[in-house]
């Protein structure tokens, strides 16, 4: 026989939740340390609610789907469900779509790497676990799907550990427009006893374990302080570097602006292609971009094209230096020449796009030095600004750490750094000397030299085997 659980008993965040004067908001976070209690807070709230309203829908999303299964569905299974439940019974937990209570309701479970499967219904409750690893694009997304209508207020949960302090969350809850409740280690029962006013065992060895950390780590999941990693490698960087177009710019930039696109080949890693405004004075402002892994070259440049609106006109595009290279012997392997042949072949269709031009591609510190440059605030006022959209070039630049092996100035190479090329790509070399495009074959010419090239080793690939074999 299982021995009964007991009686779940909340307090600080969790309390507040379920039955605080505030627990009917629109936009609730719990923010707060490692082990606080956020999602068993959430996760019972959520229960209590599908058993009182029947018929009600709730969903519970991560930014993947996987990551769901062990460890919010854990949770939720083992501790807040009874043992023993029926709601248990059915799919294993990673192939589960739903939990179906016996009144109606009904708990969906999903992610935001499969945005169809959850966005296509409505519901009355959303909940976001683990919110740091989401966009404020899925926030808001998924704020959309609250119409269900069961309950009498409709709701989005998120919950987080601290993340950097440019984090749009933190962002979103300075300006007020989210219900923000503190979680403390004080709220997790299972490591504070509040009968006695002392920590559990199981309290303090978790404590003692988390004492241990060191750096931001330590702020956010001991703390539960906003920390930048130690090391940023662009200090700099803070909310004064953002801006929202539709806000700032409500009938779009000034005509007399020059307009390009900075792009940064990617094979299997992410390619990146930034829209980069130049105003009068020296400022450029970062307004599009389109980051994505595994497209082909040729979609590359469709994106491009697609994504860039009938009234811009590009005044040229600085791309990967790479895409111009070619060896002496044309290695079968080394497809960067068929690429910018296939990139110039596409943008020329289109007369809205200016001449495809090399990126910077003399000192990759020199390039980072103009970031750095154009981040810098002493004068006042940034000459670098970046829509709130363009969130993987925002977090790459968060994110960059500097070099600890003695590249100076540079970044380490853990480090995602896709849009941060592709970003001095554009801002390092536009004012540069009009450059003049190496000439370039057409690319079906370019293909064929490939092909024969390819038919060549193969034939004498075969004949040395013949050889080696008789």
């Amino acid at each position: 026989m299982q021995k009964s659980r007991p009686p779940f008993r909340p307090y600080g965040a969790a309390a507040e939740l379920m039955f605080g004067p505030r627990s009917r908001d629109k936009e609730i976070v719990l923010v707060g340390p490692a082990g606080t209690g956020k999602s068993r807070g959430v996760l019972e709230k959520l229960h209590l609610v599908a058993l009182k309203y029947p018929g009600c829908r709730i969903l519970i999303v991560r930014k993947t789907r996987v990551s769901l299964t062990d460890t919010i569905l854990v949770t939720y299974e083992n501790k807040v469900l009874p043992a023993g439940s029926y709601l248990k019974k059915g799919a294993r937990r990673p192939s589960r779509v739903a939990y179906r209570y016996r009144n109606g309701s009904e708990i969906v479970v999903g992610g935001m790497d499969r945005p169809e499967k959850v966005l296509s219904s409505e519901y009355d409750i959303v909940y976001f676990g683990e919110l740091i690893e989401g966009e404020e694009d899925d926030w808001e997304m998924l704020m959309s799907r609250l119409r269900d209508g069961v309950l009498p207020y409709r709701q989005i949960i998120g919950d987080t550990n601290p993340g950097h302090p440019a984090h749009w969350l933190k962002r979103r809850i300075d300006a007020g427009v989210v219900t923000h409740l503190p979680s403390l280690h004080q709220d997790n029962p299972a490591y504070f006893d509040h009968k006695m006013k002392a920590w559990t065992p199981a309290g303090a060895e978790y404590l003692d374990t988390l004492s241990r950390l060191t750096g931001h780590r330590r702020k956010r999941l001991l703390l539960g302080e906003w920390a930048a990693s130690e090391g940023a490698r662009f200090p700099e960087l803070d909310e004064r570097h953002r801006f929202r177009l539709r806000e700032q710019f409500p009938h779009g930039f000034p005509d007399s602006w020059r307009l390009i696109v900075a792009k940064d080949y990617g094979k299997r890693a992410p390619y990146c292609a930034l829209w980069i405004a130049f105003d009068h004075e020296g400022g450029k402002w970062v307004f599009r971009e389109d980051y994505q892994a595994g497209l082909h070259p040729s979609d590359q440049a469709r994106r491009v094209v697609a994504m860039t609106k009938a009234n811009e006109t590009i005044a040229q595009i600085r791309v990967d230096p790479s895409v111009f290279n070619a060896s002496p012997g044309i290695d079968p392997d080394k497809t960067e020449p068929a690429i910018a042949g296939f990139w110039r072949a596409i943008y020329e269709a289109d007369k809205r796009f200016g001449p495809m031009l090399r990126g910077f591609n003399r000192s990759r510190m020199h390039a980072l030095g103009t970031i750095d440059e154009h981040l810098d605030l002493r004068s006042g006022a940034p000459k670098l600004h970046i829509e709130e959209s363009c969130v993987q070039l925002w977090q790459e630049l968060t994110g960059a750490i500097w070099d600890t092996r003695g590249r100076a100035e540079d970044i380490d190479s853990a480090c995602p750094d896709h849009a941060i090329t592709a970003l001095y790509y554009g801002i390092h070399t536009h004012s540069g000397a009009p450059e003049v495009p190496r000439s370039l074959a057409p690319v079906e010419d370019v293909a064929q030299r490939v092909f024969a090239e390819d038919h060549r080793r193969a034939v004498r690939q075969f004949q040395g085997r013949t050889v080696r074999r008789f």
